[in-house]
């Protein structure tokens, strides 16, 4: 008796202890809102670029124009979402909808709402792939996408411009 229960409680443990890397959750660290400002000095327009993380392992993404890093928003130039996975530092963002601001409509380069933006078709487009890095304690965040300085079939462009740091703000 003693011999069979304890090849089930080994086998027990062995089927418990394998999970599959497709069940993982994202890592509780990674949720919240995230931002990066720069400053056009020419212009002096700040440009906020904003991912929201949800547990779920969807996110958001927005580009918002200000006229102070912390000021209110002037408008919206850019939305994405998508679902996200992070396995280590291995990350993958894969856009489900996306829309951007119409420059014939809005010259300034942004729409006062998200329902002003234009649809954008990212039907086949690939997903965008790199490494996340969690810093401060999960204060800040560096991501680091792949890049490729040409236009694929899809019309998608990542640029390389190295790993870019975000700021938990919420």
């Amino acid at each position: 008796m003693k011999f069979s229960y304890f090849y089930f409680l080994l086998i027990s443990v062995f089927f418990l202890s394998c999970t599959k890397d497709d069940e993982q959750l994202p890592l509780s660290f990674l949720e919240g809102t995230y931002e990066k400002a720069s400053e056009n000095t020419d212009t002096n327009i700040w440009y906020v670029n904003q991912y929201v993380f949800k547990l779920d392992g969807t996110y958001e993404t927005f580009q918002f124009l200000r006229n102070s890093e912390d000021g209110p928003n002037l408008g919206v130039a850019y939305y994405s979402k998508g679902t996200y996975t992070l396995r280590g530092e291995d990350f993958v963002l894969n856009r489900t909808d996306a829309a951007g601001v119409n420059f014939e409509e809005f010259p300034e380069g942004y729409a006062p709402s998200l329902a002003e933006l234009d649809p954008i078709d990212v039907s086949g487009s690939a997903p965008a792939k790199g490494t996340l890095s969690q810093l401060e304690n999960g204060e800040k965040i560096s991501i680091l996408f792949e890049c490729n300085d040409m236009l694929s079939e899809n019309n998608t462009l990542n640029f390389c411009i190295g790993a870019q740091e975000f700021v938990k703000v919420d």
